[in-house]
C-alpha cells in the first residue's frame, strides 16, 4: 500500500536564469505557445515553449521578463513579468511588433508606480473619451523625476497594440504656454479638451516641440 507514488517517473527540471524575449505565438485551443529569446537559442535549439499556466494576460508580441528552465530536457519559461521597452528586436518575432504609432500629446495624472518592478499607470480621461480603454503604461525609463500624483503632459502612443506614454512634461508648463488654464483632473473642462484636439492636429514634430 502506498507504493504506486515512489514508481512513478521523476521530474528532472534545471532553473536557467531570468531572461528577456517577445511573446511569438500562442494557441489557446492547443493550450501552448512560444517565447522568442535570442540569448537562450545561442545555447538552446528552438524557441521557449510556454505552457497557457504560465502566459497569463500576455498577448502575442509583448515583451516579457521570463524565468528560463529545462523540464525533461525541454526549453520552458514561466513566471512572467512585463518587460515593455526593455527586450530588443528577436530573430523570428512576427515583423512590425516594435512599431510605434503617435497618437498626440494628452495631459493626466500618474497613478501609481512600482519602483520595485519599474513601471506604473497615468489615468487620462480624454485618451478614453477617444476609445482607448484603461490607463496609460508608464515604464521606468520615460518616468523621468515625476511620481505618483504629479499632473503631467504626455506623448500617448500605441506600442505593439498597448497604449503607453513618453516625453513627461509640467502639465502646468504646456498648458500655460499655451494660455489654457490647467483644471483640476477630477474632471476635464471644454478647454482642455480643445488643447487636446489642438495637439492632435499637430505633426509628430511640431507635437515634440511644443513640448521643449
Amino acid at each position: 500500500m502506498g507504493l504506486q507514488g515512489k514508481h512513478a517517473a521523476p521530474i528532472n527540471q534545471e532553473v536557467l536564469g531570468e531572461f528577456y524575449g517577445i511573446v511569438k505565438s500562442y494557441n489557446p485551443e492547443k493550450g501552448f505557445g512560444f517565447i522568442v529569446c535570442d540569448a537562450l537559442k545561442h545555447q538552446h535549439d528552438g524557441d521557449v515553449y510556454l505552457h497557457s499556466r504560465h502566459i497569463g494576460d500576455f498577448k502575442v508580441g509583448q515583451e516579457v521578463k521570463f524565468q528560463a528552465y529545462l523540464h525533461n530536457g525541454r526549453l520552458q519559461g514561466r513566471e512572467l513579468q512585463d518587460a515593455t521597452g526593455m527586450v530588443g528586436p528577436q530573430t523570428g518575432a512576427a515583423p512590425g511588433l516594435d512599431t510605434e504609432q503617435e497618437l498626440g500629446v494628452f495631459v493626466g495624472k500618474i497613478k501609481n508606480y512600482n519602483h520595485e518592478k519599474g513601471f506604473g499607470f497615468i489615468v487620462c480621461e480624454a485618451l478614453n473619451l477617444q476609445g482607448y480603454q484603461g490607463d496609460v503604461f508608464l515604464h521606468s525609463k520615460n518616468k523621468g523625476t515625476f511620481e505618483a500624483g504629479d499632473e503631467v503632459a504626455f506623448m500617448a502612443v500605441l506600442r505593439q497594440g498597448k497604449l503607453q506614454g513618453k516625453d513627461l512634461q509640467a502639465a502646468s508648463a504646456v498648458l500655460g504656454e499655451m494660455g489654457i488654464m490647467a483644471p483640476t483632473m477630477g474632471g476635464m473642462g471644454g478647454s482642455m479638451m480643445g488643447m487636446m484636439g489642438m495637439m492632435s492636429d499637430m505633426d509628430p514634430a511640431a507635437k515634440r516641440a511644443r513640448m521643449y
